[in-house]
């Protein structure tokens, strides 16, 4: 007989070996921010699984995150495990959503955990109950800066646009597109191969319906003479479709810099986007091109 006065365990187990109930939602893919976050801070909220006589560990909560961290890479992700009927299974969940504390964390990973329970949708404060004051002022600052963030991402789009409409690029856009295509790479190639969709639009061309259909891209720099436009146009549309609302919850380097240099290249950024630039950049990662003493800033032809 199981002994119900038994607190469960938390253990640091492969997410692959854990069994995913069939009563939430079917899944074809993890979200990528979600997967984004676990793959930069891993799982910081424990789930929730019950483990059977026979040995086998099935999630109760956190369906989602487990899902994830499979797709991550994750090699183990922290679970709290109960032993135990149902009704045990529950009153010790209970416990443990009640009694868990944050109070190590930092205020980055503390954002995270926010982050990856809303995609469970549970609040920051645990699986049960309400929330305090400072989780629905976390709830208040995520719902704003999503907002934010959508409005600035079609004024960037509309920037970028104008910007790819001019008759001569940047002096160091070669540079650009150097680093673009070697440390953006994935970026790039995932754009890529969604059939410049992204790039067709920022050139004012009507993108193709389908990545399997001929993209409005193909032959575009032949019949302009704008080839140096075509390339920044793909390899900003890579940087571009990399980025999302997940973004500012979990900046990164590569982001940063995007940012960075189309600020550089004229563009205002908003406040949301600015808590991207400023947790960027290692000094001397930048994509500025070698300085020339006769004519450092000015345009140069296509």
């Amino acid at each position: 007989m199981t002994d119900t006065t038994t607190l469960g365990t938390v253990e640091h187990i492969d997410p692959n070996t854990i069994e995913v109930e069939t009563n939430i939602r079917t899944v074809s893919k993890p979200d990528p921010a979600l997967v984004a976050s676990i793959r930069q801070f891993g799982v910081l909220e424990p789930v929730v699984c019950r483990r059977d006589e026979n040995g086998n560990v099935t999630v109760r909560m956190g369906q989602r995150r487990v899902l994830a961290a499979r797709e991550a890479g994750s090699d183990t992700i922290p679970a709290y495990i109960v032993a135990g009927d149902d009704a045990t299974t529950t009153r010790l969940l209970e416990q443990f959503a009640e009694n868990e504390h944050r109070a190590d964390l930092t205020q980055a990973e503390r954002a995270a955990v926010f982050q990856q329970l809303q995609f469970e949708g549970l609040s920051n404060g645990g699986q049960v109950g309400g929330m305090t004051d400072e989780q629905k002022a976390e709830r208040r600052e995520l719902i704003a800066n999503n907002k934010a963030w959508d409005s600035a991402e079609a004024v960037r789009r509309e920037w970028l646009a104008t910007f790819l409409s001019r008759k001569t690029l940047p002096k160091d856009a070669p540079a650009f597109l150097t680093v673009g295509l070697t440390q953006h790479r994935r970026d790039v190639a995932s754009a890529l191969s969604g059939g410049n969709r992204l790039a067709a639009t920022l050139l004012g061309l009507e993108p193709q319906s389908s990545e399997w259909q001929p993209s409005p891209v193909d032959g575009y720099a032949e019949q302009h003479g704008k080839a140096g436009h075509v390339a920044l146009a793909i390899v900003l549309a890579g940087m571009e479709a990399a980025i999302g609302r997940h973004t500012w919850r979990n900046p990164s380097s590569t982001a940063g810099r995007y940012l960075a240099q189309i600020e550089a290249w004229g563009y205002a950024l908003s406040e949301v986007e600015q808590i991207v630039t400023a947790a960027k950049v290692t000094p001397g990662d930048e994509f500025d091109a070698e300085p020339e003493s006769d004519d450092e800033g000015e345009d140069v032809e296509d």
